[in-house]
């Protein structure tokens, strides 16, 4: 049997946050582990996170359009979200959005934040606008080919740490 998720609006997944970045979004987390990082910065945990973030951040807007730099957090946006998440933690209100391969169309600060508060199921949705969008590459290879080599063991080391707790 085929379902057609979109012509069903009530339909909400629930998914683990761990299992989401290992099985869907892959070697395209990068991003979401600088993001952590910010994080853990904001709470005194490390004295680079924000740095790294502006710098992977200034790469990747400069490579968006117009519209898509509109919705891009800025650095006192993320910490409204830090906040918004430690005093409420994840509102369903405001899914993660996938594409139709369930891949990660919006939402790496979201799951930062998810993984950081250690926040297990959270709430993942397509629509129409979203469902055959291409998942934009953030993956090792985008940090290579960006002059961001530099950054690869860090964040590795940082994922392999935070999947595993």
């Amino acid at each position: 049997m085929n379902i057609n998720f979109l012509n069903n609006d009530n339909i909400d997944v629930y998914v683990n946050v761990k299992w989401l970045i290992r099985n869907c979004i892959k070697e395209n987390s990068p991003h979401i582990f600088v993001k952590y990082m910010a994080i853990e910065d904001y709470y005194g945990k490390n004295d680079s996170g924000f740095n790294n973030y502006h710098i992977v951040q200034k790469k990747r807007l400069s490579e968006m359009t117009k519209e898509i730099k509109e919705l891009s957090y800025s650095e006192e946006e993320f910490i409204s979200l830090i906040q918004s998440f430690e005093k409420n933690g994840f509102d369903d209100n405001y899914p993660i959005l996938l594409n139709k391969n369930f891949e990660l169309v919006d939402g790496g600060h979201r799951l930062a934040c998810c993984l950081y508060f250690g926040i297990d199921k959270i709430k993942v949705s397509t629509n129409e606008k979203v469902f055959n969008l291409a998942m934009r590459d953030y993956s090792f290879k985008w940090f290579q080919d960006n002059n961001l080599s530099w950054l690869i063991s860090i964040i590795k080391e940082k994922q392999e740490v935070v999947l595993n707790e």
